[in-house]
């Protein structure tokens, strides 16, 4: 069985364990002309991990990581209070907040390719300036987003569902139609395979590394967008807090080598929504909020360990 798969029946077995917890779990009910219950609360609430997650995946088959999704949740949910409380209409509001998510992964990209540092260093001159710059942005003040836009996206349905799933199901699609129709995640994999045979066989290198960085910001700051709409408020300090950590918890839950090389569109999903799934469980269970990094934390260590090639090859050699 696939990393993959087996995240996706982690994923089942946790529903029907909540099954039994949670008493109001299976209580799924059209009210109003949409679908309303706990599962429902899961997609909507996990489509924005779900976003970060697959820019993550990209990141890491680079063998690189982002640390600075996060800050670029924050950055466009300040940048989108600010320009919507000075006028400015959906279009101008949602290309200024995507840009800005776009223009942090270019710096990334920047740093990691033109001047050879390390993706943990290069990302984390983002990761802790940015906060810093969408402070400003609010002028210190949880800024209201109270638009019609952001009333609509924040609360409003299509065909039943909350919006904010078609959102990250429209753009996880054309990603992994473009990544299966083009030879972009292949070249993302080897890169993380082997970058310096990559370079001399000519492979775009700095290109693809480029696009999995600008690519991760872009989604980050659309999922910026839609945590600021559902709370119809941008607060710097809080908003996408530890979204880093559950973007590669995510990721290495659902098969992606923490290494390079190897990625799961379909595992991030998995993982994305198992922690999301987790989350609530962990609430069912009275565990507190500011203690519920720690399991996940634990789950980084289990899926690193179990997905090293010394394990592995263990593994192998006991069955054999």
């Amino acid at each position: 069985m696939t990393p993959a798969r087996r995240a996706w029946v982690a994923v089942a077995l946790l529903v029907v364990l909540d099954l039994f917890m949670i008493p109001d779990f299976h209580g799924v009910a059209w009210v109003d002309g949409a679908w309303r219950g706990l599962p429902i609360d899961i997609m909507e609430h996990g489509a924005r991990l779900c976003l970060v997650a697959i820019g993550a995946a990209l990141v890491v088959a680079t063998g690189g990581v982002d640390l600075g999704i996060g800050t670029v949740m924050a950055l466009s949910g300040a940048l989108a209070a600010r320009l919507s409380a000075e006028g400015y209409g959906f279009p101008a509001v949602v290309s200024a907040a995507i840009g800005v998510g776009i223009a942090v992964g270019l710096m990334n990209a920047a740093m990691v390719v033109l001047g050879r540092m390390p993706p943990i260093v290069a990302t984390l001159v983002p990761m802790v300036a940015g906060r810093g710059v969408a402070h400003l942005l609010a002028g210190g003040a949880i800024l209201a987003v109270d638009a019609p836009w952001a009333v609509h996206l924040g609360s409003g349905t299509w065909l039943g569902m909350p919006l904010a799933v078609w959102v990250a199901t429209g753009v996880i699609a054309v990603t992994a139609l473009l990544l299966r129709r083009t030879a972009v995640g292949t070249g993302l994999a080897a890169v993380g395979s082997n970058l310096a045979a990559c370079r001399i066989a000519g492979v775009p290198t700095g290109r693809l590394i480029t696009v999995a960085y600008a690519t991760s910001g872009a989604f980050a700051a659309i999922a910026g967008l839609l945590a600021a709409a559902d709370v119809r408020s941008a607060d710097a300090h809080s908003l996408g807090q530890f979204m880093e950590l559950d973007a590669v918890v995510a990721v290495v839950i659902g098969g992606t080598a923490i290494t390079g090389g190897v990625f799961s569109l379909g595992g991030a999903l998995a993982g994305a929504l198992f922690l999301q799934t987790l989350t609530v469980t962990l609430h069912a269970a009275g565990i507190r909020s500011d203690v519920a990094p720690l399991p996940k934390a634990l789950l980084v260590l289990v899926a690193a360990i179990v997905a090293h090639p010394k394990f592995r090859l263990r593994r192998i050699r006991s069955t054999s």
